[in-house]
């Protein structure tokens, strides 16, 4: 039997963070006040580290469209640098 991974209290809010993204995304494909494929997407980025289906998922559509995941990767990047620069400590 293999050891789960433990899970650290960010660990627990990303998820969280991104099963109530999944849901306003499911959310807003029925709704048209809503941007739904937002959401799912935003979901899918915070729930691909923790489920190899979704990451299956990015990695299809990353193949896909190139363009479109090297300007995510670039905002990511430069919102990586600006919460390391605000970081205390």
């Amino acid at each position: 039997m293999t050891a789960r991974p433990v899970l650290t209290w960010r660990d627990g809010l990303r998820v969280t963070a991104g099963v109530v993204m999944l849901f306003l995304g499911l959310l807003g494909l029925v709704l048209p006040v809503l941007q739904g494929i937002l959401f799912l997407l935003v979901a899918g980025f915070l729930l691909a580290p923790y489920s190899p289906f979704i990451q299956r998922l990015l990695d299809h559509a990353r193949r896909r469209h190139p363009r479109t995941f090297a300007i995510v990767r670039a905002w990511r990047a430069k919102l990586s640098r600006r919460l390391r620069r605000h970081r205390p400590g």
